[in-house]
């Protein structure tokens, strides 16, 4: 059993390269380094496409929200009962849902020349194969399913004239899951359908952030009531940029959520507190680590020297976040008489309190 001051935290530089290719990588963070995703039947991996690289077509086990932290690129997606692919661009602050078995494929077309295509993909697994990780069907390659099929069926199955014909095509594809195309396959590859682009995918680095602080941060809640396809997702996502030395207020999820935080960029101190006022993860964290809210219990963040960004996935498409102090908390929100009397404090002291409160919604900015 993991401590219980950590055990919500993943380790640092544990995530596990599943796949290594010329057209880029993919990494997971495992449950069996990080026990808390089984538990919780969350997941997470980052996607990393090098220019021109393709990750070939899937599906998983698992629904998942997509965030890309890195560069831009297109992908496919084929909806369950749906007959004919979406393509849609994403770049750098996008979110894009990913059904439950939907199929879909990435690639780094190279728009942002030498550039990267990195998307953290954090999803909730209570109908995975393993509760805690995400499985992938690949429909070719090394690791596809073709393999595990005798070559009669697939030559039955595709009108070929012979099983010689079939191991032939099945193994015509050598590479494990993502590959590197030419310049003139990428320039056959399918042009994007803006209509849908606009429906399905989320822009926060342009959109309005529902909270922004001067000096404290921005903070933005996607729902599925700005993308419907999260409701059959059964998720919602949040990005929270806390700047230089500014604290994120404590809150917590109302309606019986769990978070699945994961952090992009910079470091910073994260504490929990859970049941009966007791304290269950106080420490630093950095890029590339997860971190785990229970449901219910509530969470403050505080940035260091260079910031602070998360991607958070909150299991339910509508939460309900609480902001324990602050200028729409619970406290500001109650009868001043009910503080005085909860605290034991005095009336100045409380309306002293109520009036700092009112400085600041969710960010209090540094000092200095």
């Amino acid at each position: 059993m993991a401590d219980e001051s950590t055990r919500l935290v993943s380790p640092k530089n544990k995530l596990e390269k599943v796949v290594d290719e010329d057209g880029g990588s993919y990494y997971a963070w495992s449950s069996l380094e990080f026990p808390v995703l089984g538990e919780t039947k969350l997941g997470g991996g980052r996607l990393v496409l090098h220019p021109l690289g393709f990750a070939l077509p899937h599906y998983a086990d698992s629904s998942k929200l997509g965030y890309v932290v890195q560069g831009s690129g297109k992908v496919g997606m084929l909806l369950r009962a749906a007959s004919k692919e979406k393509v849609l661009r994403l770049k750098k602050g996008d979110i894009i849902p990913v059904p439950l078995g939907s199929i879909s494929w990435w690639f780094n077309d190279g728009k942002n020349t030498n550039q990267d295509f990195t998307i953290i993909f954090l999803g909730e697994t209570s109908k995975a194969l393993h509760s805690g990780d995400f499985t992938y069907f690949i429909f070719s390659g090394s690791l596809g399913i073709f393999n595990g099929f005798s070559p009669n069926i697939i030559a039955k199955s595709l009108g070929l004239d012979n099983d010689e014909e079939a191991k032939q095509l099945v193994k015509s594809q050598t590479e494990a899951m993502i590959i590197k195309l030419s310049i003139k396959q990428a320039q056959n590859m399918p042009n994007v359908d803006e209509d849908e682009n606009m429906i399905t995918t989320f822009d926060t680095e342009t959109s309005r952030p529902d909270v922004k602080v001067e000096r404290g941060g921005e903070a933005l809640v996607v729902t599925s009531e700005q993308v419907p396809l999260l409701e059959e997702v059964g998720l919602s996502g949040m990005v929270v940029r806390v700047h230089e030395r500014a604290l994120c207020l404590p809150e917590f999820c109302a309606n019986s959520a769990l978070q699945l935080t994961c952090v992009v960029r910079g470091s910073g101190n994260v504490e929990i507190v859970g049941a009966n006022g007791k304290s269950v993860l106080k420490t630093r964290v950095e890029e590339g680590q997860l971190i785990v809210v229970p449901r219910f219990f509530v969470v403050s963040k505080l940035a260091g020297e260079e910031g602070l960004e998360c991607f958070t996935i909150i299991t339910t498409p509508q939460p309900v976040i609480s902001q324990l102090v602050g200028k729409s908390s619970v406290w500001t929100a109650l009868d001043p008489h009910v503080v005085q009397t909860s605290l034991n404090i005095s009336p100045g002291m409380e309306k002293r309190i109520r009036t700092n409160m009112s400085k600041n919604q969710i960010f209090v900015p540094s000092s200095n």
